[in-house]
Formats: structure tokens, C-alpha cells, sequence
């Protein structure tokens, strides 16, 4: 069920859901619409730096150039066919019963900015918002810490999860790079590469999970950690 702006504002007041330093409780709650949550860029981008080998390996980190902006009035710019990171101003503080999902709006789309390509976020989350931008014009798009450029659907869980989000971007305050594993990706790889049979049961997929859970928290073992695959939003 999608919440509606009503009970949104009646969370943020009672429950503390969204929090943020750069405006009032009064600027907060005009930021809620129908049945959503229109949130702000803060301060700081990060583009990935050209590969040395020219290619970007989703097992390897990347380096990335950060800008801060130190004003409302600096701007940062967004080249054509650019892709950056950012971050939202607001702090959201999912219960355990509740997740939410982050979408570009509608104007700032039709200017050629598309917002967050992995938008779910689970319940349990608590943080700020880091935002994947993408400028699919031809031409620059400047942005500056404030704009409003992608709102926030909540949405209750049926009923409170047992696994709240606990990975590695809780507790975020600020734009984040991705968490890259080395174990987590060849976890996932030597599953297909071996071609071994899970057993032939109504539970063999969950057998198969537990054993490329058990591989990959091997080194993490007597920590508080959270299964591979819910460590990504």
C-alpha cells in the first residue's frame, strides 16, 4: 500500500520518518505532495574517473572525482550524456514495516535528467539517499544543492520484516561510491562457472543461497552483518 501525503506528514511529525538540516519541519512537510516526498541535492557529486584500461569493471573500485558545492549559488554541471552521483539533504528513517522507492520528477525528467536506476529501498533503512543522475540530452545540465529533482514513494510492508536493512550504505550522510566485494563477486561467478547441481528438492535454490551466504560472511564470521543479497538497495 502507498502511503498517502496525509500520513507521510503525520510520520515525518510523530515518527521522525524524514529528517533534514537544510530547512524547517514547515519546509519538510510543503515538500509532500499526494503521495509522495519531492527531495533535494546536497552538496556533493562524484563522477568516475576514465578506466586506465578504458573499461569499467563491476568487481573492480573505481576512482572518482568528488565536487563539493560551498553555496546555494555554485552549480555543478552535468555534461551531455553524463552520469554522476549525488546525494538527497533529507535523512530517511524506515521502520521495519515500511520501504520505499525513489523516482525522478516529472519536470526535471522532461528536461533530460533521469534519476536513480536502483531505486528500492528496503525497509529497516536509515540515511540519506544516494541518487544515480544520468543527462540523456545533448547538451549540459547544471545542477545546484537544493534543487528538487526526484521524490520518494513509501510503501507499508504487509507486515514488520524479520531482516531489517543492515548493510553496508546504513546510516549514510553524504553521497556514497559502491561497495565492491571481491568475495561477493566471485561468489555468484564460481556458482555458474563450476555448473554444480543444487540438490534436487523443493529447497534446492534456498540450499544454494545458504551455501553462497556461508562463503561470503566466512571472513565476517561473529559480526553483525546481512546476507549478500540484501546488503544493495
Amino acid at each position: 500500500m502507498i502511503l498517502s501525503g496525509d500520513t507521510i506528514r503525520n510520520m515525518i511529525v510523530k515518527d521522525g520518518l524524514v529528517e533534514t538540516d537544510s530547512m524547517t519541519l514547515e519546509g519538510v512537510l510543503a515538500s509532500v505532495g499526494p503521495n509522495s516526498l519531492d527531495v533535494h541535492l546536497g552538496q556533493r557529486f562524484m563522477r568516475i574517473l576514465p578506466p586506465k584500461d578504458g573499461v569499467i569493471d563491476l568487481r573492480k573500485k573505481q576512482e572518482y572525482e568528488t565536487t563539493i558545492l560551498e553555496n546555494e549559488n555554485e552549480q555543478f554541471i552535468l555534461p551531455a550524456n553524463g552520469f554522476a552521483l549525488a546525494t538527497t539533504t533529507e535523512v530517511l528513517n524506515l521502520p521495519a514495516d515500511m520501504c520505499a522507492l525513489v523516482d525522478g520528477r516529472s519536470t526535471t525528467g522532461r528536461l533530460g535528467l533521469v534519476v536513480e536506476t536502483a531505486g528500492m529501498i528496503n525497509a529497516g533503512f536509515v540515511g540519506t539517499i544516494t541518487l544515480e543522475l544520468k543527462n540523456v540530452e545533448n547538451y549540459p545540465i547544471i545542477l545546484r544543492a537544493g534543487d528538487s529533482v526526484a521524490q520518494i514513494r513509501f510503501e507499508q510492508l504487509d507486515r514488520p520484516t524479520s531482516r531489517a536493512y543492515r548493510g553496508v550504505y546504513q546510516n549514510q550522510r553524504s553521497t556514497t561510491e559502491p561497495f565492491i566485494s571481491n568475495e561477493a563477486a566471485s561468489v555468484g561467478q564460481a556458482s555458474i562457472v563450476s555448473g554444480k547441481p543444487v540438490k534436487e528438492s523443493g529447497k534446492g535454490v534456498l540450499e544454494k543461497d545458504r551455501a553462497e551466504e556461508d562463503v561470503f560472511w566466512k571472513p565476517c564470521a561473529g559480526k553483525d552483518v546481512t546476507p549478500r543479497h540484501e546488503l544493495f538497495w
